[in-house]
């Protein structure tokens, strides 16, 4: 008898056993996390000129180059910044961003860029840790604010915004100076397991979870504080994407190097700063501009792939 239900048992827990490759996803529920908001505080060094600069500019509009601007509308940028604790130079380095930004404003009186970069950390508690932004710019503004979209180590799945301040600007060459004060969840529950017995009608179900308390010590450019609270807010507008005309609201700044002879304009990279609109008549309300960058993704096929700021 004891064997018939030790045999039983044995075979409740097999049923229970999720296959190995029975799909390309699994299902979970979502446990709740603890977190902490931290605060950093750095600066990074942006420079065009020199020998040895960290940002480069490796594609452009040819229907921009009379703009007497050292970033022109159109204009795509590949950085390596340094970060340090300081406005100075020879300040400690603690990380560096890496990434692209794009100059996405054609009325350069109101100088935007639209950024995708990873701001990581070489230094301190958040080595190896890093936070990503996807967000618009604005330059010519004192103080603006840019939206954090992601991260990983100990900025794992981050979402908050960061405040961006000028403190130096060469109108000549380009090379900036900025002050980054983040605001970033660092969650303090790093990981928790979950071990299921089957359940029958004659069997127990047993959940156990474990859970790792890490706690995260900041540096003195990071400091952190009480999670708050937020709300969801429903958008509805129209976007106008214009390629033709005088004035085009998108532009073709880079094409493949061995010709497109593809009907979908395979491979083409094009800069927009498109009006958004309250209704799809060109003459509607504007209440808003959605800067960034497409490319054609198909090759038989209309798609695209992009990313706007809006």
């Amino acid at each position: 008898m004891a064997r018939m239900a030790a045999f039983v048992y044995a075979l409740i827990i097999c049923a229970a056993m999720a296959p190995a490759y029975g799909e390309y996803y699994t299902e979970s529920r979502n446990v709740p996390r603890k977190e902490k908001m931290t605060r950093l505080h750095f600066f990074l060094h942006d420079i065009l000129s020199g020998k040895n600069p960290s940002a480069v500019k490796v594609a452009g509009s040819n229907r921009t180059e009379g703009d007497k601007s050292p970033t022109p509308f159109g204009s795509l940028y590949a950085i390596d910044d340094p970060l340090k604790e300081g406005p100075e130079p020879e300040s400690k380095t603690i990380g560096n961003a890496q990434g692209l930004y794009l100059s996405s404003s054609q009325d350069y009186s109101k100088f935007t860029i639209v950024m995708s970069v990873d701001f990581g950390f070489t230094e301190g508690k958040f080595k190896g840790s890093s936070f990503s932004v996807f967000s618009r710019n604005p330059v010519t503004e004192a103080d603006r604010e840019v939206a954090v979209v992601g991260g990983r180590g100990k900025f794992r799945m981050a979402g908050g915004f960061a405040k961006v301040k000028t403190s130096y600007f060469n109108a000549t060459t380009g090379d900036a100076i900025l002050e980054y004060r983040t605001l970033l969840p660092v969650f303090l529950v790093q990981g928790q397991r979950r071990k299921k017995m089957a359940k029958a009608s004659l069997a127990l179900l047993v959940i156990s979870m474990v859970g790792v308390m890490q706690s995260v010590n900041a540096e003195s450019w990071a400091r952190r504080l009480e999670a708050e609270k937020e709300t969801v807010t429903n958008l509805q507008f129209y976007f106008h994407d214009i390629v033709s005309g005088k004035n085009p609201t998108a532009i073709k700044v880079a094409q493949p190097s061995v010709g497109n002879r593809s009907p979908t304009l395979f491979g083409s990279i094009m800069m927009a700063d498109d009006p958004l609109t309250e209704g799809p008549d060109p003459s509607s309300k504007p209440v808003g501009r959605a800067q960034g960058i497409y490319g054609s993704a198909g090759q038989n096929e209309l798609a695209i792939d992009h990313g706007h700021e809006l």
